[in-house]
């Protein structure tokens, strides 16, 4: 990933449970599975939102340059 550091990373994703909507659940990556998969690489979640079919998840990167 290229991103200045303190920069910002925002994902928007299908929440991983079955809805009449989106791509099979077995596909869909979980709100916690993609937080931890950005702390593992040094991002800090700032802003996380449960929508009706979605997940919003804002991180900001503490990686140095």
């Amino acid at each position: 990933m290229v991103l200045r550091p303190d920069g910002k990373a925002v994902i928007v994703d299908f929440k991983k449970e079955d809805t009449s909507l989106g791509p099979p659940v077995a596909i869909r990556v979980s709100r916690d599975h993609a937080k931890r998969l950005f702390e593992k690489n040094k991002f800090t979640v700032l802003k996380s939102k449960e929508l009706t079919y979605h997940y919003l998840i804002v991180f900001l990167n503490r990686n140095p340059v």
